[in-house]
């Protein structure tokens, strides 16, 4: 659980669920992947958000809306194929 943005994004490179402690989320694309749940501060929304999750357990994902995580290799290839000419 999270009201944190940047946790929204982090999640799907752990193949995580994240319950979202918020009304809305500037980060939609995270809700589009099935990984995320809106949730109210109210204790019956948050506990049927959890029961969403649980069920959702073993559930692979399909990558992150964020990226792939591989900028910094990209980067690294980009500047030896610069030096070696």
């Amino acid at each position: 659980m999270s009201d944190s943005g940047g946790i929204q994004e982090e999640v799907p490179s752990f193949n995580k669920p994240i319950l979202i402690l918020r009304k809305v989320t500037e980060r939609q694309e995270i809700l589009k992947t099935g990984l995320a749940f809106l949730s109210s501060l109210e204790s019956k929304d948050i506990s049927e958000k959890i029961d969403k999750m649980f069920k959702l357990k073993n559930k692979k994902y399909n990558g992150n809306p964020f990226g792939d995580a591989k900028t910094t290799d990209r980067i690294v290839k980009i500047i030896n194929t610069l030096d070696n000419k």
